[in-house]
């Protein structure tokens, strides 16, 4: 079957749907693994069969919450985001990049990590969730960490946490995250967890949010911000 280059649309609950004839190409609606053209004699795209798909996000998405100085916002703020399925289908690892971002983010299924525990992103300092299934009341349960370099502590959770079966890590492209970065991203995404009362945390400790100075606090709060749009395109809504 010939490979196709498709786009991801997300719809909001209530749209016209008449807006996607513009569209001249084969589209993915978010959370189906098959999809049927739109248009008459295109083929049915069969994700499962396909290597190595990029799926560009490139319409209007509402970005995260800004949280800094306590702000709850919800700025509205158009930003692509492509992803890079590396398995050739949704359920495998996926490489995430987001516009205007320094970050670059990894899905990772628990079966999938022995491969993928050597990848450049793992060797950094970085910040990750490790999301099971939820339960009857619809709750996830997660747990926050954060690492350098983050693989050290995915191996020992593969070992001492049963829950999770899959993972986001939040990593910079550019190696600009220290210790002090990732532990303050990781309280703030502590903090915001608990305020939410949507998940079950796993993290036993109180987090204790430690300052930061004028450009890392901003540059902290940026990555932060910036991860937190990302979370809900790839299923966690965590953080909301």
């Amino acid at each position: 079957m010939a490979k196709h280059k498709f786009r991801l649309v997300f719809l909001p609950l209530a749209v016209d749907l008449s807006c996607l004839l513009l569209i001249r190409e084969p589209i993915v609606l978010l959370g189906r693994l098959v999809v049927n053209s739109l248009f008459a004699g295109d083929e049915t795209i069969q994700t499962e069969s396909c290597q190595g798909y990029k799926i560009d996000c490139c319409d209007r998405i509402e970005a995260g919450r800004n949280l800094s100085k306590g702000e709850r916002l919800m700025p509205s703020e158009s930003f692509s985001v492509r992803i890079y399925l590396q398995d050739g289908h949704v359920d495998g690892v996926k490489v995430v990049a987001r516009s205007k971002w320094s970050g670059r983010a990894l899905v990772i299924p628990r079966s999938s990590l022995p491969e993928e525990i050597g990848r450049d992103e793992l060797n950094a300092p970085g910040v990750y969730v490790l999301i099971g299934p939820s339960d009857q009341q619809g709750r996830a349960t997660i747990y926050i960490g954060a690492a350098d370099p983050i693989s050290a502590d995915l191996e020992k959770h593969a070992n001492n946490k049963s829950f999770w079966t899959w993972m986001i890590v939040c990593a910079s492209k550019h190696d600009s995250l220290t210790q002090a970065h990732i532990e303050y991203i990781k309280a703030r995404l502590i903090l915001l967890a608990q305020e939410t009362g949507t998940v079950t945390l796993d993290n036993q400790e109180s987090p204790e949010l430690h300052p930061l100075d004028g450009a890392e606090a901003d540059y902290a709060e940026t990555f932060l911000g910036h991860s937190l749009s990302i979370y809900p395109v790839l299923g966690l809504r965590a953080f909301e």
